[in-house]
């Protein structure tokens, strides 16, 4: 019997991300949530509620939501190394819209980790509908021999 490699999918926007193992398109195992309700917030409920984050004057407006952006993008490359590492993970796949999968800084995830990257938000989908995203990202579940740094963008 051919064992399937399991790939960890992480599907996020700018206030959640969840974390799926998959062993298979069909086959799926949530894992973990991330919360980040600063997230879903507007500019001016940011300053106004008492969440400021950076208050130099000289700042662009979008500068408060996207510190916060960028801070929740970290901890998911947190938790994205987490989950791999304690699983045995070579394969991620990330679906999350464009802007934030250019904040998500992959190079700080260990170097053998082979990352699709689809610029889709699927965060609003339930789990059978995210299993066609993945079936539709066309991942390879049979195990690999080449576990290069390879790159993947969609």
């Amino acid at each position: 019997m051919i064992e399937v490699k399991k790939i960890l999918v992480v599907v996020a926007d700018s206030s959640q991300a969840r974390f799926y193992l998959a062993h298979g398109p069909h086959s799926l195992t949530k894992l973990d949530d991330l919360y980040n309700p600063q997230g879903r917030l507007k500019e001016h409920e940011l300053t106004n509620k008492g969440h400021d984050v950076n208050t130099c004057p000289y700042e662009t407006k979008d500068t408060k939501k996207q510190h916060e952006k960028h801070n929740f993008s970290k901890q998911v490359v947190v938790r994205l190394e987490q989950l791999s590492s304690e699983a045995n993970i070579v394969e991620i796949c990330i679906f999350a819209p464009a802007k934030l999968l250019g904040e998500i800084n992959k190079d700080k995830l260990r170097k053998h980790l082979k990352v699709t990257e689809i610029a889709k938000d699927v965060t609003r989908v339930d789990n059978k509908q995210l299993q066609h995203f993945i079936s539709d990202a066309h991942l390879s579940f049979m195990p690999s021999s080449d576990r290069s740094n390879a790159r993947t963008h969609r």
